[in-house]
């Protein structure tokens, strides 16, 4: 319905050159367009996982579609049907605080919701506390996590609770939780520019008391890394922790937990 949407809105663009200008369901098709997208569009809230970035997508659209249909309003004449914005603004809602959404539908209606002026930052916030603070679900964050960065990935530095939440979730978690979380992290983050990419990296560090230097070296450190690699290298991590436990050098572990950069320093030596 949203595709057929844009195809009416490009021929009504085009109306003249294709002599269809005195069309009478040119314009009737675009006026319903609308309200049938809208009539459908909860069915995107219970969608399965596997299929949350497509939703996310046809949500973009959608929204795209009525900006667009609203600024051809005068053109359709003062007996046209109003095309109403606000019922969109009112499903975003629903998904953006639902509890049965899925959740990355629920990350994309939320920064949709605080793009378009609709939320301030403390709303925002408080969705966010929800998501990434205690008790929360990792599966289910970094889905969330995704919702927004594909629809505002900007979002993950200007708002600094989402990075800070983000940042405390991961934390929690332990060796086996991250590395099977690792591979949707880094589907987030694809969609941030290598300077974006550089700005989080320094902000990341700075949380962890570390200069901006270092974390642009750990940025730079890491940028040629694949996603493969990195993998590999988090499984052989667990395995070797794995083996030290066996051997009884559980110990080693505890040390280079405690402090790391004391353990690297004497690896090296």
């Amino acid at each position: 319905m949203v595709d057929c949407g844009h195809r009416l809105v490009t021929l009504w663009r085009a109306r003249e050159p294709l002599g269809v200008q005195l069309h009478p369901q040119l314009r009737s098709l675009l006026e319903r367009v609308w309200p049938a997208a809208l009539f459908l569009l909860p069915d995107l809230g219970s969608c399965p996982e596997e299929a949350e970035a497509g939703a996310v997508k046809q949500w973009m659209s959608l929204r795209e579609l009525g900006r667009l249909l609203a600024s051809l309003q005068e053109e359709f004449g003062e007996d046209s049907r109003a095309i109403d914005l606000d019922l969109l603004r009112a499903q975003l809602e629903r998904f953006a605080t639902g509890a049965l959404v899925a959740p990355a539908v629920a990350g994309a209606a939320s920064a949709l919701l605080y793009l378009d002026g609709h939320w301030d930052e403390n709303a925002l916030e408080t969705v966010v506390r929800q998501r990434f603070g205690a008790g929360a679900e990792p599966r289910e964050a970094v889905r969330f996590l995704n919702g927004v960065i594909a629809a505002a990935p900007e979002l993950l530095l200007r708002l600094p609770a989402l990075l800070e939440g983000l940042d405390s979730l991961v934390e929690g978690w332990d060796a086996e939780a991250f590395v099977a979380h690792l591979p949707d992290l880094r589907q987030a983050f694809t969609r941030l520019k290598p300077q974006e990419t550089s700005d989080l990296a320094s902000r990341v560090a700075s949380l962890h008391g570390m200069g901006e230097a270092e974390g642009e070296a750990l940025y730079q450190m890491h940028y040629e890394t694949t996603e493969q690699d990195l993998h590999e290298g988090a499984q052989l991590q667990l395995a070797l922790a794995e083996c030290l436990r066996r051997d009884g050098l559980a110990a080693w572990l505890a040390v280079a937990t405690a402090d790391p950069k004391k353990n690297n320093t004497e690896s090296t030596s």
